[in-house]
């Protein structure tokens, strides 16, 4: 299946960590009138404790309208991943219903060369060996791409529940480094002290974040563990399919040559495309 899986992949990673930046510690600190950040001083400090009691809404509404934003991309690309599967899955059926229709043509012309009735039979035979490697094939190709697509839907799915979980995890850190700074305001501790110790648990928050963003990224070498199964497996069932060919040409001119038929007995159906 010719696919960048990786990339469809990275996608669905890249839209969940997108929200990374739904509160920036530097945006944070300038909501709050936090102290200058090229200087070090503080800046109105005395508005800190105010201003973080009605930060809290705007927070909240940001990540919601952030997560809103993520579930409808996250939603475009499976639809997108969907429709890609179903034209190729449509490409892959015309092939197969041309080759189903040159096969029955080149099957049916061997009717003609058959005059006594162990050709007759020999036919008979090699036309039902053709048919039955052809389904044989098909249906391991089928189960190569069925099982693909399965390994790729649980990696976009595993991904998509860890992504939720760092995002959650960030999301829940920077709103306890919040409670807990109005919490040490109402208790009476410095302004300025707040703001650090505040800064400091949303930075390690953020770094955490970045971590769990950093391992999730390594998950691709299992899609790439699908891609060569896949492919392994379609040149598995070509090469059986062209195994049971080879036999089945060999009976058939065998069949032929006993009665001085040698020369008609070299038409077979051509490898069917996939």
């Amino acid at each position: 299946m010719k696919m960048n899986t990786k990339k469809v992949l990275a996608s669905f990673v890249g839209i969940a960590f997108s929200v990374n930046l739904i509160l920036p510690t530097a945006v944070l600190g300038k909501m709050l009138g936090a102290g200058n950040a090229a200087t070090g001083t503080p800046k109105a400090t005395n508005n800190f404790c105010t201003k973080i009691t009605s930060v809290k809404t705007e927070l909240t509404q940001r990540f919601t309208d952030r997560l809103a934003k993520i579930k409808d991309k996250q939603t475009e690309k499976e639809n997108k991943l969907k429709e890609n599967r179903e034209n190729r899955d449509k490409k892959i059926e015309a092939k197969r219903e041309k080759a189903e229709e040159n096969k029955t043509n080149q099957l049916s012309k061997l009717d003609s060369y058959a005059k006594t009735d162990v050709q007759k039979q020999a036919v008979v035979a090699f036309q039902a060996a053709v048919k039955t490697a052809m389904e044989v094939r098909k249906t391991a190709v089928n189960a190569a791409m069925n099982a693909f697509r399965a390994g790729v839907d649980q990696a976009v799915a595993n991904r998509k529940v860890a992504a939720d979980a760092a995002v959650a995890a960030l999301n829940n850190a920077k709103t306890a480094a919040l409670e807990k700074a109005k919490t040490d305001c109402a208790a009476g501790v410095a302004p300025e002290t707040v703001r650090q110790t505040m800064n400091q648990s949303i930075k390690a928050a953020q770094e955490k974040y970045n971590a769990d963003k950093k391992a999730l990224e390594k998950v691709s070498a299992s899609v790439q563990t699908l891609v060569d199964a896949k492919k392994q497996a379609i040149e598995k069932a070509n090469s059986d399919f062209k195994a049971a060919m080879e036999k089945v040409r060999a009976d058939l001119k065998a069949a032929f040559a006993e009665n001085g038929k040698d020369k008609n007995a070299t038409t077979t159906p051509e490898t069917v495309s996939q």
